[in-house]
Order: C-alpha cells, then structure tokens, then sequence
C-alpha cells in the first residue's frame, strides 16, 4: 500500500512538472514553436509520459494554462488586499500595487501564453476567457473599493484599471528599463517598486514624485 502511495506521489509530481515546463517553453517560443522533446527535458521526465498523462500537445498546453490559473487565483486568495482604517489607507493601496507588479513580474507566462494564441488566431485561449473575466470582475470591484474610501477621486475605475493595466504589461513582457521614470542602474527589485509607486502617485495625485526624485 505504501509503495503504491509512492508510486501515485511520483507521477503525480511528473504531471505537474511537465506542465509548469510546458507553461515555460510555451511561454517563451510559443506553441508552435516549442517541442514535446524540449518539455520533457524541461522537466526531466520521459519523453514518453507526455502522451500518457496529457495524451496530445494542446491538451498539454491547456494542462499548463490551468495550472498558472490555479497560481494565479492562490496568489488572489493568499494575498490581502483588503484595508485597515487604522494604517495610512494610501499607504495600504501603494503596498498592493507594488504586491501585484512583483506578481506579474515573477509569473508572466500565462499572460504571454495567452497574448501569442489570440495574436495567433489559434482560438486556444478562448476556454479560459470566462475565468479570466471573472479576474477581472474582481479586480473592477477592487478599484470600486479603492474609489469608495476616497483613496482614488482624480479617475474612473476604468481608467484606473487601464493605468495599472498598461505599466503592468511592461512588467510581464521586462521592459521596465525602456520606461525612464528611474535610473537606469536601478536594481529589478527596486526599480519594480519605485514604477508601482509612481503607478500609486499617477493614481492618487494625477503626478508622480518618483519622477521628480522621489
């Protein structure tokens, strides 16, 4: 019974990793562009066990998109992005936005993944545009929230949105060195939080004072 527990523990493992090597290869080279062999290695699990445990490369590729869609929602239900009327709630919001640059920068694959399959007409993402809506649902009554405290008067939910929205596509696709808000020697981590506070002054103020020395 034990050593069956075992057996279960350890292909179990092997699914996961061919799939979170799947979300990398895929993410990097696109669909078409990344190989079953690569996955496989990527993973350090025979090449054979692809077809046992996924049966075909798109299923694979669907396999890894819900994966990175499980991470992404425990990341939602482990982080806490309510507020305390006892701390700075300006403070609370700044702290949030750094919390979901430092996310997308460490976990941009399912947004690439995504990106390439609708650039790529391939209609392999549209199974997962309803759970991706419901995120966004989320993140609309998230900013509702932001404005009803008042932490936000200068822009509409909408324009909120798309402000973090736009800054954070920088973030998952690296090109934060291309935007010239801080020195260009700047750490990656700091130079992630210094973007998410001139993002949080953008929002607040309608300025920024990373921009003028912060």
């Amino acid at each position: 019974m034990a050593a069956n527990k075992r057996s279960v523990g350890k292909a179990a493992a092997a699914k996961e990793r061919l799939a979170r090597s799947a979300a990398r290869q895929f993410a990097l080279h696109g669909y078409e562009g990344t190989t079953l062999r690569s996955i496989a290695e990527g993973a350090d699990v025979a090449f054979q066990l692809i077809e046992y445990h996924f049966g075909s490369k798109e299923q694979l590729w669907r396999a890894a998109v819900n994966t990175l869609l499980e991470d992404m929602t425990n990341h939602a239900l482990g982080e806490s992005y309510s507020f305390d009327r006892e701390r700075s709630l300006e403070e609370q919001f700044r702290e949030h936005i750094v919390s979901i640059f430092r996310y997308s920068r460490d976990n941009p694959q399912l947004r690439q993944m995504l990106i390439q399959e609708k650039l790529a007409k391939s209609g392999r993402g549209m199974p997962f545009e309803a759970p991706l809506l419901m995120a966004q649902r989320v993140t609309m009554a998230y900013v509702e929230r932001v404005r009803d405290l008042g932490i936000v008067t200068r822009f509409s939910p909408v324009e909120v949105i798309a402000i973090i929205q736009a800054f954070n596509t920088a973030v998952i696709v690296g090109e934060l060195e291309r935007l010239p808000l801080v020195p260009a020697d700047t750490a990656e981590e700091d130079r992630v939080v210094q973007i998410a506070h001139f993002v949080a002054d953008l929002i607040v103020h309608g300025s920024s004072s990373v921009a003028r020395g912060r």
